[in-house]
């Protein structure tokens, strides 16, 4: 298991399956760096991987770099976030989201 102790890591073809299946939780940020709104989500993202840090894994993928990935998942728009549960896609939310609604996403994903 890859814990990450409240850091977000940058994921990319070759760890992001890896990755995925060797934590049970994961949120990953998928963003590039002309995105404004994803941008303004990374302190954000940052908060919630030291508040969660324990109990889920935080990971970053740039679109721009790894289009397969984004298009596995059907990443249209960004910022977009998938929740993964046991290598599974279990919720997906996009979009800017403060801290709170952030949270109410990941008890709608997760049983925390």
């Amino acid at each position: 298991m890859t814990k990450n102790n409240g850091n977000v890591l940058n994921l990319d073809e070759e760890n992001f399956d890896d990755f995925i299946n060797d934590n049970s939780i994961v949120i990953v940020d998928f963003w590039a760096t002309w995105c404004s709104p994803c941008m303004a989500m990374e302190p954000v993202i940052k908060e919630l991987a030291k508040e969660y840090g324990s109990k889920i894994s935080f990971a970053k993928v740039n679109v721009e770099e790894n289009r397969n990935i984004a298009s596995r998942y059907g990443i249209q728009a960004i910022p977009a976030f998938v929740f993964f549960s046991d290598g599974n896609v279990r919720h997906q939310a996009k979009g800017m989201l403060n801290i709170k609604t952030f949270k109410e996403e990941i008890g709608k994903a997760f049983d925390l």
